[in-house]
């Protein structure tokens, strides 16, 4: 059995909190650029955070599983490891949605990676951002003193 840095409640949590900061930042821009309808363009978005949502869980789940295997005495993920987790979890969800992108926007097919490659850059910065802070807020269980590469302080 492998075990993750989160439990299960808590990755749910953490999921569900990244979504609706990110929800809450991307509507109001993705309804203006393609000025659509209040009800369908919120609509849209939903199901893109659903989808959204079911693929960066995956991902992180599976990114546990991988660092455990291969780092299995630590709790600390720096700099480094966080920008490779923020890279391959863009890379992996807009993978995974932009089919879905592509039918549920009406967009051409390099509309949509265009349109998701400009997202994915926002989402990149964003998802190293997020689970920087959300690492320093609600450390995982067993990692309390660990070093954050002079990044934040310690809380308290």
């Amino acid at each position: 059995i492998f075990m993750t840095l989160r439990c299960p409640s808590e990755r749910i949590f953490q999921v569900l909190t990244y979504e609706a900061v990110a929800f809450l930042i991307v509507s109001p821009l993705y309804l203006y650029l393609f000025d659509m309808p209040y009800a369908e363009g919120l609509a849209v978005m939903v199901v893109l955070i659903c989808a959204e949502m079911t693929s960066g869980m995956a991902h992180d789940y599976g990114f546990d599983l991988i660092e455990a295997q291969m780092r299995p005495n630590t709790d600390h993920r720096g700099v480094r490891l966080r920008l490779f987790h923020a890279l391959s979890r863009e890379f992996w969800v807009n993978l995974l949605c932009l089919p879905l992108v592509v039918w549920l926007s009406g967009l051409g097919w390099w509309a949509a990676i265009a349109l998701n490659s400009g997202m994915a850059v926002f989402y990149f910065i964003y998802n190293f951002g997020f689970f920087r802070l959300y690492d320093w807020l609600r450390p995982a269980q067993g990692t309390e003193g660990r070093d954050f590469d002079h990044g934040l302080p310690e809380p308290g």
